[in-house]
C-alpha cells in the first residue's frame, strides 16, 4: 500500500521508537483503525529483528566495521 510522505515518516519514526510518547500514542490509535498501517510497522520491526537494530547504514558509520561475509 502506498502511504503519503508524512505517513511514511511517522511510520518509520514509530517503528524505530523515535516518536515522542504523545505522538506515539496518537499513531497507535491510528494503527488500530488501519490494518495496512499496522502490518507495515510489524514488517519493519520484523526486518529489524532479523537484521539487527542498527543494520541499515551500520557499515557507513565512522568507527564501525561493516558486515563480513563468511561462507
Amino acid at each position: 500500500m502506498a502511504f503519503t510522505d508524512d505517513t511514511e515518516a511517522l511510520l518509520l519514526a514509530y517503528a524505530y521508537d523515535e516518536l515522542p510518547a504523545p505522538d506515539a500514542l496518537l499513531f497507535e490509535q491510528r494503527m488500530n483503525a488501519d490494518a495496512a498501517l499496522r502490518a507495515e510497522v510489524e514488517g519493519i520491526r520484523a526486518s529489524r529483528a532479523l537484521f539487527g537494530r542498527d543494520a541499515p547504514g551500520s557499515a557507513t558509520r565512522p568507527g564501525r566495521a561493516g558486515p563480513t561475509y563468511r561462507p
